[in-house]
């Protein structure tokens, strides 16, 4: 089993819960990467998390690093995981690293080999931004994001999006993205020069949008793909592909209905907003095939807002 790393951003707010839900789950499910090194970033002083929040992360057993990042698109939520990413990259550990988004939970051991493989990810739920090739109205963004980073198009290859059944050029979902720890460095480092160069794919087009970490303004909207491009950008830059995670890995709960066919269980679970209120919970998780002690664990914690997660399950470890 390879020796591995999990690293994901906290910060003052729903991440906060967030947080602690993500690390009691790796601690409690997922299997064999249950002891797992865990790396916990806090990317700007002026959204800091609680003493309670990180005293119960350094309790999971959690490494709690406070940093002071500069992101060339503050309003653009995604730049700070990318670059917390790309800097923990940097440093010492394990070879292989694990990028997570806060609003996801494990509830049973996935499938985090790479194989032959330099990184492993799900493609994009629906299009999107993403070009179908020649005439899309998106591939003039490609093509700029591909020369900034000094990439062929046609290295990209096609995957075809997890929803809506598009073959689109590869992109990828940043829930839960497996890498070697150099691979990181460039996506971090891509992203960079695609925001550099002014690349928006939705610009004068954008609007309010709700995610996992609340509110996107119209301005981080027009961002909004970057960082995902950055990954299969990144990856055919040095030569490889990506390989697709398993069905049941980095399900997007907010479109469950969608899927076909259905995971038969679920190992990693991306819920974005769904688990803010009672009715929204209750709703997403009627239809899902959850064994009853992993549905007891979720009734305990959810909906978030309504426990305090600093000190739930603080009594012992997993949580």
């Amino acid at each position: 089993m390879p020796n591995i790393e999990f690293c994901f951003v906290v910060e003052t707010g729903v991440l906060e819960q967030q947080a602690i839900l993500l690390c009691e789950s790796i601690r409690r499910f997922a299997g064999p990467h249950a002891d797992a090194m865990l790396t916990v970033i806090s990317p700007r002083s002026a959204r800091r998390p609680s003493a309670a929040t990180i005293a119960r992360l350094l309790q999971l057993g959690a490494a709690y690093v406070p940093l002071e990042l500069d992101s060339p698109t503050p309003e653009y939520g995604p730049s700070y995981r990318t670059l917390a990413l790309g800097w923990r990259a940097r440093q010492n550990g394990p070879d292989v690293l694990v990028q997570l988004d806060s609003d996801t939970l494990f509830l049973d051991a996935p499938d985090l080999a790479l194989n032959d493989h330099i990184a492993m990810a799900r493609p994009v739920d629906v299009k999107g931004m993403c070009s179908g090739g020649p005439g899309d109205r998106f591939e003039p963004v490609w093509l700029r994001m591909c020369a900034v980073c000094d990439v062929d198009i046609d290295r990209l290859g096609y995957v075809r999006s997890t929803v809506d059944k598009r073959k689109v050029r590869a992109s990828f979902n940043a829930g839960l993205v497996v890498a070697r720890r150099f691979v990181f460095e460039l996506i971090a480092e891509f992203f960079s020069r695609i925001a550099a160069a002014g690349i928006r794919p939705f610009l004068g087009q954008a609007s309010v949008m709700r995610t996992g970490s609340g509110q996107v303004s119209p301005a981080g909207h027009e961002m909004w793909g970057t960082t995902q491009a950055a990954i299969s950008l990144a990856v055919a830059r040095l030569g490889s592909t990506v390989r697709n995670l398993a069905p049941d890995d980095n399900i997007p709960l907010h479109l469950w209905h969608r899927l076909d066919p259905l995971p038969e269980r679920v190992a990693h679970l991306h819920y974005h907003w769904l688990f803010a209120d009672a009715g929204a919970c209750a709703a997403a998780l009627a239809g899902l095939p959850l064994r009853p002690e992993q549905a007891a664990w979720l009734r305990s914690r959810l909906p978030l807002g309504t426990a305090d997660l600093a000190t739930v399950g603080a009594g012992s470890l997993p949580g």
